[in-house]
């Protein structure tokens, strides 16, 4: 039961580790462990820690992959509401300096956007924590629904 308790616990952004696939390069790092996940069939291939959208009509969902997956496989998806998400892929011209500000994500690029126009495809994921660092990265609370573009 320790070791249970000892893997469920929250990491403040300030205090992760410099290392590689963590504040060195802010992908998409985790920052709340959870086990609120999801398995689905992969529409592409996908490595560990990419943020991605699944779903359509009711169930339009905010996702982190788990792990490496090929298209066709069968991939797990952590869908929690409220995740802190570190990332460095900013779209151009985003500087997101408002903490609370909204975070959109551009399904055809990858990439987070401190704007939005009805048509472009981005799509609101999340509120940002932490403003935009001189590393260019950005914290933001991931929400567990998307909103589709046509409807925002």
């Amino acid at each position: 039961m320790d070791l249970l308790k000892s893997l469920l616990f929250l990491v403040d952004i300030d205090d992760l580790p410099a290392e590689e696939d963590t504040r060195a390069n802010k992908k998409c790092y985790e920052a709340i462990i959870t086990t609120d996940t999801i398995e689905v069939t992969a529409d592409q291939d996908y490595s560990a820690g990419d943020f991605t959208l699944w779903g359509s009509g009711l169930y339009n969902l905010c996702g982190i992959v788990n792990a490496n997956v090929v298209a066709g496989d069968t991939m797990s998806l952590r869908v929690k509401d409220g995740i802190v998400v570190v990332s460095s892929e900013i779209g151009a011209g985003s500087v997101f300096n408002t903490e609370g500000q909204e975070v959109y994500f551009d399904p055809s690029d990858g990439n987070f956007y401190d704007t939005h126009t009805a048509g472009d495809g981005r799509v609101g994921v999340g509120n940002l924590r932490l403003v935009m660092d001189a590393e260019g990265a950005i914290a933001f609370y991931k929400r567990r629904y998307y909103k589709p573009d046509e409807d925002t």
